[in-house]
This record gives C-alpha cells, structure tokens and sequence, in this order.
C-alpha cells in the first residue's frame, strides 16, 4: 500500500511540474507578443532598429514596406487600417523618402487601391508607380506626379476621384488606362516631355473643354481619349507618328459640330491639327449623303470610322496619308472604289467592313487586291476559290495581308509571302484547316517584325514558317 501511495504521488508530482512549465511558457510568449505590438508601435516613430533583413512587410506610421530584390531600396505595398495599427491615417498619406536608411523608390501594384485615401504625397525618390496602385480612390481630388517617374503600371489611377492632376517634365509615357474613368478630371496639362499617350490613357474622362497634346507626342494609342464628351477644341502633335484606333471616338463618330467646335473643315470633311497643319487627321465625313469627298493633300491620318454610313462611291485617298483607321469605311453602301496610297504603313482592323465584297479591285491569279494605278497589290483583300490543298502566292508588292483573308477559298495547304508584307490582320487564316506552311522569303527576323493582329492565328491550322534562313514553329 505504501509503494502504491510513493507512486502515485511521484506521478502526481511529475504532472504538475509539466504543468507549471506550459504555463510559464504561455506567459513567456504572450509577454514576447505584447513585446512586438510594442516595437512596432516603437518604429512608427522611429525606424533606427529596422535593417533590410526585414524583407517582409513593415509597419511604419501605418504604410507597409518591403525590401526589394536588390536589397538596396523599398517599395510602399500599402497601409494598415486603423483597427491594425492606430497610427495609421486612411486619408492622408505622406511616403518618405527613405526607409531603414535606405531610399523609397516604388508604389508596389495595387498599393492603395479601393481605399479611402484623400490626400498623397509622392517623393521624388520614387521611380515606378505599380499597376493599378490608386485604382477607384474615389476621395483622391488631385495628385503631382514628381519628374523622377518617368511612367508608371497600367490602370494606375482608373476610376479615381482626380480633379487635377499636375504631370511633371520628365514623365515619357503616359501609360495604358492611366485615368480613364476619372470622371471628375477638370485639369490636365500634358507636358512636352511626353512621347507616348497609351491606350484608354483617358478613356470616358470629364476632361477640360480645350486639350492640348504636344509635339513632343508621337504615338497615342487606342481609344486613349474615347468617351471624352467635354471636349470643344483639341491640338494634335504635328510629331504624330501613331494614331490608335478609335483614338478620339466616340466624340469624333457621334459628335456633332455644335456640340464640338473643334473641327477644321475641307470640301466635305472634318479634321483635327495644329497651327501647322489643320488638316493632321481626317475626322469625319461632314455630310453623309453627298457622294463624294476631297481629301487635303496634308492630311496624314484617317480616323476610325471616319466615313461610316456615308453615300460616297469613290475615295481617293493621297498620297502623305499613313494610316487607314479600323472601320473607315463602314456601312458605306454606295462604295465602289478606293485608290490606297504608297504612303500607308497603318491600316487598321477591318478598315474595309461591310464594303470588302463590293470593291471595284485589282487582281492576280491568286486574289484580289486595293492599291492605287501605281501599286495595284498594296492590300490582299482576300483569295480566289481554288481547290482544296492547293498552294497560294500572295503579290510580292502585298504590303497588307486583310482581315480573313483566305476563308472560304480553298483552304490552302501552303501560302508564299514576300517580305514587304509589314501588318497581317485578325483571322488572316480562318479556317485554313489544312494549312501547314507558310514560306516567307525574308529572315526569321524580319518576319518577327511583322506587326501582327493579337488574333491573327485565329481558327487556323498549326502551322510552320519556313524563312530563308529556318523554320518557325507556330
């Protein structure tokens, strides 16, 4: 009995000591965890005790940081809301130049998006603001952009509250939907240090009456100022080497000339320009029932949808002009002839829809083609039915391989291309199910400098390309 009660209380014994230490060692970590709340609250005032082997995300006055790859610099991933860290102030944001001693230089993607921030101050340390960093930041009312950025992610301020917005001279890029969907934008001034205006950069903007893009400007992209219906004048780049589809639409397509008073006007057309040259950029057709319309020899570019449902039967268009916009010709019923100039090195999606089939056109053995008397094979529109498997050599003069260019005619087993061929369109090769070959008589090289349709493979068979000097696998 008594070895019974000697063991019993051994155990007895050996179970509360076990007891007592778990103990001990819950009060140990809870006091370490009250030990971190209270450096972190430490290093919103200070930073000193922080050193870049803190990769991960750090609080301090509320924003996070983390250590960029390089070990040598921060990037800002947001902030904490208030019930994480009471310093944090939701509206008002000052980023410091440095953290840990070490420079400040990036807005990590989606950093304050969706959040109610008001107010941000961005240092001139900063070099690259993420995408989407201040996606609807419905309360931000205006943002300076410092001149180290030189451009940033896309979307960066889509859907922002932005009243104003200061540009800095520096900034080269305005990038892809930067603004669009700020409604409330009244200010803008783009400065001569831009080169590129991206697309939907600011798409369905309540932007100022008068726009004026610079000449410092070569390349605006597509729809980049669509849906902005406050517009009443507008100054092209007389630099303009690029104009996206649909760029200025729906203002141009749907506008009318008492609503937009910024029309420069010749024999039966609408255009857009500068001091330079009024005459930059053909608009519109100015009355849709008249049969005819007279291009300014000046004019360089043909904006999307430029001549849509309008009764014209014959266009020529000059020489000087370098871009066709997608769907020019839309819905023109009457059209029966078109003369395209050597000039063009643009031509947009679907420049000819709804008209390809009633097309006055040249011709060769293998298809038919839009040129002008000088060049009758600028545009292969589409092939002449052939047998099926059989082989299809496209002009070697062919600068523009069209939209669907092949469907329904003989689905070809091998197509000959030259290399002065520079756009291929969406769907070139629909439905060509037996097509395996597609021999290009330039390098691999030129051939990937081909500008291609994101959709230019559509439906089509795998295929290869045989380059005169080797073989690209599709």
């Amino acid at each position: 009995m008594k070895k019974f009660l000697v063991l019993f209380l051994a155990i007895f014994m050996i179970v509360s000591l076990i007891s007592c230490k778990k103990i001990v060692q819950d009060s140990n970590s809870n006091t370490e965890e009250g030990s971190n709340e209270h450096t972190t609250s430490e290093s919103s005032n200070s930073t000193s005790s922080e050193t870049p082997e803190n990769s991960g995300d750090i609080p301090v006055n509320g924003l996070k940081f983390k250590l960029n790859e390089d070990k040598k610099s921060y990037c800002v991933t947001g902030y904490y809301t208030f019930a994480q860290n009471p310093s944090t102030d939701q509206h008002k944001v000052i980023i410091p130049e440095t953290h840990s001693n070490l420079p400040v230089i990036s807005i990590d993607n989606e950093a304050f998006a969706y959040t109610p921030l008001e107010e941000i101050v961005i240092p001139s340390s900063i070099v690259h603001i993420g995408e989407r960093a201040f996606r609807e930041c419905r309360q931000l009312k205006s943002v300076v952009i410092p001149s180290s950025i030189t451009s940033w992610g896309m979307e960066a301020f889509w859907g922002a509250g932005l009243e104003t917005v200061t540009l800095s001279q520096g900034l080269t890029t305005i990038s892809e939907g930067a603004f669009s969907n700020c409604k409330n934008l009244k200010s803008i001034t783009i400065p001569d240090s831009v080169e590129i205006i991206g697309d939907s950069a600011f798409a369905n903007c309540f932007l100022p009456t008068e726009l004026i893009i610079p000449d410092s400007v070569k390349k605006i992209g597509d729809n980049a100022f669509a849906s902005c219906s406050n517009l009443k004048s507008i100054t092209v780049s007389n630099n303009l080497t690029e104009l996206g589809s649909n760029a200025f639409g729906e203002v141009l397509i749907f506008g009318k000339p008492a609503a937009a008073p910024y029309y420069n006007e010749y024999d039966n057309g609408y255009y857009l320009g500068n001091e330079n040259n009024p005459y930059l950029i053909f608009a519109k057709v100015k009355d849709t029932s008249r049969d005819s319309c007279q291009i300014n020899p000046n004019t360089k570019f043909i904006h999307s949808e430029a001549f849509r449902s309008s009764a014209i039967s014959s266009i020529v268009i000059p020489n000087g002009v370098i871009s066709l916009g997608s769907a020019a010709f839309f819905l023109c019923e009457n059209l029966e002839n078109v003369s395209i100039p050597n000039s063009i090195t643009h031509l947009g999606s679907y420049a000819f829809d709804s008209v390809e089939w009633q097309l006055n056109c040249y011709e060769d053995e293998n298809g038919y083609y839009i040129g002008n008397e000088e060049n009758n094979y600028i545009v292969f529109l589409r092939g002449k039915n052939k047998a099926d498997g059989s082989s299809y050599t496209v002009h070697p003069d062919a600068k523009f391989i069209y939209t669907k260019a092949f469907e329904y005619y003989g689905d070809p087993q091998t197509i000959t291309l030259y290399n002065q061929i520079i756009f291929i369109d969406s769907a070139a090769f629909y439905s060509c199910d037996n097509l395996n070959n597609i021999v290009y008589n330039g390098t691999k090289v030129e051939w990937e400098k081909i500008r291609k349709n994101n959709s230019w493979k559509e439906d089509a068979s795998n295929f290869t390309i045989t380059c005169s000097d080797g073989v690209i696998s599709n």
